[in-house]
């Protein structure tokens, strides 16, 4: 938290890092009520964006956890897009459920996931995304979000590993708000210093961080009192 300069918004240990278990359950609810309770008249922080550093694969199963609390537990419309490609691939095999929605003069593929009210975007990646290609006019990948706006409640996209990338950093002021996922005694500080650098500069907002893998070597109870 001191290096980032960032509130953290949750804590996972190491056994609850998996969103399987109670304690993972637990913490990915409060984040998700905190994310409804933060909204303003300026940001419903409807579309949320998480992101980690290169190589650092936890803010898959976090994205999927907090879709699934938002389509469940809120009943709310919800939508994942994955940026990074990859996280979702397997959706297509197990429903036979899609739709097409129109979009910036263009039709979507909406694949719905076996979660009731929980659906993902079918759509390429890298520089031929639309929302992240950087042959796409910018007022194209606007007009895209503000569709998708109106279709759902909730919004979570899988930030893509190359923070660099100027699609990427383009997209990052068109989201409400973002979130860092911190993998404990594994996420190098220089590399996410530059991750939130690049958010900021770029005209986004940062939420907080999520911490995940963390061990206690003293207990927890003495640790949240430090």
């Amino acid at each position: 938290e001191r290096t980032l300069r960032l509130p953290t918004l949750a804590e996972l240990s190491e056994g609850e890092s998996d969103f399987d278990g109670a304690g993972g359950h637990h913490e990915v609810t409060r984040l998700a009520a905190f994310i409804v309770d933060s909204a303003t008249p300026d940001s419903k922080l409807q579309v949320v964006q998480i992101a980690a550093g290169k190589g650092e694969q936890d803010k898959v199963p976090l994205t999927l956890a907090l879709a699934r609390e938002f389509a469940e537990g809120w009943s709310y419309e919800t939508l994942v897009v994955d940026l990074d490609g990859g996280a979702f691939a397997n959706l297509a095999s197990r429903t036979a459920e899609r739709s097409k929605m129109p979009a910036a003069g263009d039709e979507l593929e909406l694949i719905h996931t076996t979660t009731p009210k929980l659906w993902a975007l079918s759509q390429p990646t890298g520089r031929d995304s639309p929302l992240t290609g950087e042959r796409l006019p910018l007022e194209r990948a606007e007009a895209i979000l503000q569709a998708l706006r109106g279709r759902f409640q909730r919004i979570l996209l899988i930030a893509p590993s190359d923070y660099e990338d100027y699609g990427a950093r383009r997209l990052n002021p068109l989201v409400d708000a973002h979130i860092l996922v911190v993998r404990a005694e594994r996420s190098k500080a220089p590399v996410l210093r530059r991750l939130r650098d690049v958010i900021l500069t770029s005209g986004g907002d940062m939420l907080g961080l999520v911490y995940t893998h963390r061990r206690f070597y003293i207990p927890e109870r003495v640790y949240r009192w430090l």
